[in-house]
């Protein structure tokens, strides 16, 4: 897959706000009465790393990423991630232990900028949720979504610094997310392909 996409920095923010999302994945399957913040985190991580792989999108007022996870035995076996900000396009990868970075007009090569273990771990999807919910406060039910077809439950999370809404499918699969800071800062995205047979490879 390719993408083009953000710098790591608004990424590992955003994604602490993704976390949050895809902590009430869990929510999808069971009542109201029974989404808790000591469940909603491991359950919805559990559905990433089930499933095996998993693509996403996401936004914020200067950046956007596009990118995808492939997980073997419940850990980040390979990640891609491309950003776009203003004036700015590069595309990273982790493979094999390794970190590769492209920006143009410089084509891909590894490069040891950035720890590889700490990339893979800023978008973990699953890890990031587990923790993000930990750190969660409340969360409350609000409006169903219908995205691509299917129904979608929704749920605001709050935490000290933000407020986020995830809509979530009947598997426990997080669909889509918005999120506001406190600063005011907004965005949002979505996770799809659920298990899809990707192959992140360097072009």
């Amino acid at each position: 897959m390719s993408a083009r996409g953000t710098r790591t920095t608004g990424g590992r923010r955003l994604l602490g706000a993704l976390a949050l999302t895809g902590a009430l994945t869990a929510v999808a399957g069971c009542s109201a009465d029974d989404t808790t913040l000591e469940t909603i985190g491991e359950t919805t991580a559990d559905a990433i790393r089930d499933a095996g792989s998993v693509q996403f999108r996401m936004t914020t007022p200067d950046e956007s990423f596009e990118g995808a996870a492939v997980y073997e035995e419940g850990d980040v076996a390979a990640i891609h991630v491309a950003t776009t900000t203003t004036g700015e396009e590069k595309e990273e990868w982790v493979i094999d232990g390794e970190y590769w970075l492209e920006q143009p007009p410089t084509g891909p090569a590894q490069s040891d900028s950035i720890d590889p273990a700490e990339f893979a771990m800023i978008w973990d999807w699953a890890q990031v949720q587990e923790d993000f919910a930990d750190a969660a406060t409340d969360v409350e039910k609000v409006d169903a979504r219908e995205i691509d077809g299917v129904m979608a439950r929704g749920y605001e999370l709050t935490s000290d610094d933000r407020t986020e809404t995830w809509w979530i499918d009947d598997d426990g699969k997080m669909l889509e997310f918005e999120y506001v800071f406190e600063d005011g800062q907004t965005g949002g995205g979505s996770l799809f392909a659920y298990g899809d047979d990707i192959e992140i490879t360097v072009p």
